[in-house]
């Protein structure tokens, strides 16, 4: 609970909210990376949210901000888990500036000085990336691909695709939680139509029943636990994972149960 109200927080603090991702950057911390106003991303940086791998889902506000991204890049990022790496992190539009990580300790301190506002502190340590985006000539792929209704279809289309970029991230999707692979897609669907208050409760009550979930427990002993890096999936394929099941990880929780009415 308390993580979802710091992000609402996040988002509507009077004061200028910034973050300086220098380094890894995954999961939770990832989502909350970016929700503010300005985030700084580093050569060090490396972005992902590979949540399906342990039966849970982007969370930290990525229901927002993921479906926000151009040519369905929020859906390949959260389904896949793709790392982002240093520029890309800006290129993708999850960072607002770029700066060489042996400047940070300067643009801290620049920024606790006040001398200048927040915007002219920023402007003058960001550096121009001179190079273009790792992914720029997948991304008409990534948007065939997974603007599929379903994630059924988005597996089909994947299947058909015999370029090797095809081939890798039907595999990698073959890995993951057949269970989170749909609740992803739904949560995305709903996001890009959703307020970030109201992303922030969805992301409370999938967090609460994720995990109360046999995947998300079978997903941290095969990842974390026993690292044995073989999960058995429950239901283990998509087609037996049904629609009730699904959208029971979206229901209200009862009672107190809900997310307290501090967002704003």
């Amino acid at each position: 609970m308390y993580e979802h109200l710091s992000n609402n927080l996040v988002v509507t603090y009077g004061t200028p909210y910034i973050t300086i991702i220098d380094g890894l950057t995954m999961g939770s911390t990832a989502g909350t990376a970016v929700l503010g106003q300005y985030s700084v991303a580093t050569e060090r940086t490396v972005f992902a949210m590979p949540e399906a791998q342990i039966g849970f889902f982007p969370d930290g506000g990525c229901s927002y901000s993921f479906p926000r991204l151009r040519k369905h890049l929020g859906w390949y990022l959260a389904l896949t888990g793709q790392k982002l790496k240093g520029p890309d992190v800006v290129k993708a539009g999850l960072a607002t500036h770029y700066c060489d990580s042996k400047n940070v300790p300067d643009l801290e301190q620049a920024l606790l000085t006040k001398d200048s506002s927040v915007e002219e502190v920023l402007k003058k340590f960001n550096k121009v990336i001179d190079t273009d985006f790792s992914m720029e000539s997948l991304l008409d792929q990534i948007d065939y691909c997974f603007s599929g209704e379903t994630i059924e279809e988005v597996v089909a289309r994947l299947s058909s695709d015999d370029s090797e970029w095809g081939k890798k991230t039907l595999n990698i999707l073959n890995r993951m939680s057949p269970t989170s692979l749909k609740i992803i897609f739904r949560e995305l669907a709903m996001g890009k139509k959703l307020s970030k208050k109201e992303c922030f409760l969805m992301e409370y009550r999938l967090a609460i029943n994720c995990l109360n979930s046999k995947d998300f427990r079978e997903g941290i002993r095969a990842l974390l636990m026993e690292r044995d890096a073989k999960p058995k999936w429950d239901p283990p394929t998509l087609s037996q994972v049904s629609d009730e099941y699904v959208e029971s990880f979206f229901r209200e929780m009862p009672g107190e149960e809900e997310l307290r009415a501090e967002l704003t």
